[in-house]
């Protein structure tokens, strides 16, 4: 048995072969063999006493959700404390099987709980069981193929009109303004425009590099994906509104943010979006957005000397 420590105790156990009547001692013995064939190869691990609980906690937590990124750990830490652990905590990692976990992803839905949710849920229970067949406390991830059905969006999804975009942009103070300007203009998240640096906005080439994050929660780090690490075009409106941006802007030297705070620490996306991006949409007699909108946002354009209304289709 592998102890929750990790280390090994013996349990001893009997087993019935069959009648003496019918077995003679040499076929007892080439039957036993048998038995005892694939624990004498090591081909068989020892069977986890540690429950669901002890290896969240004392494995999972400290040893793989530190190596990866913070946001992705809180959010496998939410679905853990929120879901998992209230459900499983107290049982051995090696009593879950499949028939029971999928038993447990039914009665969430029966209670009304989204497919995405139980995407996210799936998904981290998945993590923790294949990082402990990893760590040869099992011998296989039972919840690989657990079937949850379509995602269905719960939240309705909000777009912005043209002529809502423009207004909105244009009763933006600075540096929301330009802020929302190269989210709509380049699809950049909002952690990737906060963590900015004039270094890398090309104005020669004509390009924004985009190789780090920031966010209120974590501080910086690396973009979502690997493909995130990209270059984006700087079109012409763009440029002209950072270079404007950058008349006003206190220090612009290489590792400058571009949209700054008074500290010259990276601006707050929470704190814009609480002060001045969804206040401003109440004033217009429009819904509150958030940042995510306006990456998803690109029928627009933009013409220096101000905004206009005419040929959104298509923007420079």
């Amino acid at each position: 048995m592998l102890e929750p420590d990790n280390t090994l105790s013996k349990v001893l156990r009997s087993k019935v072969l069959g009648p003496v009547s019918t077995i003679s001692k040499s076929e007892a013995r080439g039957l036993l063999a048998n038995c005892l064939r694939s624990r004498n190869l090591s081909q068989r691990r020892p069977l986890a006493t540690i429950t669901f609980e002890q290896f969240a906690a004392d494995k999972w937590e400290p040893l793989a959700l530190t190596t990866i990124k913070p946001s992705t750990a809180r959010y496998y830490r939410f679905q853990l404390h929120k879901y998992l652990v209230p459900t499983f905590g107290p049982m051995r990692l090696r009593d879950l099987d499949r028939e029971t976990l999928q038993a447990f992803v039914v009665g969430k839905k029966q209670q009304g709980y989204s497919s995405s949710t139980l995407h996210g849920v799936r998904t981290t229970l998945s993590k923790l069981l294949q990082q402990a067949v990893e760590w040869n406390y099992l011998e296989e991830n039972a919840a690989r193929g657990l079937r949850i059905g379509d995602r269905v969006p719960k939240k309705e999804l909000v777009f912005l009109e043209p002529r809502d975009a423009l207004k909105l942009i244009e009763s933006l103070p600075e540096p929301c303004r330009t802020v929302v300007l190269v989210a709509v203009l380049t699809g950049l998240r909002i952690g990737e425009i906060a963590a900015l640096r004039w270094s890398r906005v090309d104005f020669l080439r004509g390009v924004i590099q985009v190789k780090e994050t920031y966010s209120d929660e974590t501080g910086f780090g690396t973009p979502k994906t690997r493909s995130s690490v990209r270059e984006v075009p700087l079109s012409e409106p763009l440029r002209i509104a950072l270079l404007a941006h950058r008349a006003h802007c206190s220090s612009t030297h290489g590792d400058s943010f571009v949209f700054a705070s008074k500290a010259n620490t990276p601006i707050s996306p929470k704190n814009m979006a609480h002060r001045v991006l969804r206040p401003s949409c109440v004033r217009l007699g429009m819904r509150p957005i958030g940042w995510h909108v306006l990456r998803h946002y690109s029928d627009l354009r933009i013409i220096p000397g101000g905004l206009n209304t005419e040929s959104l289709s298509a923007y420079c």
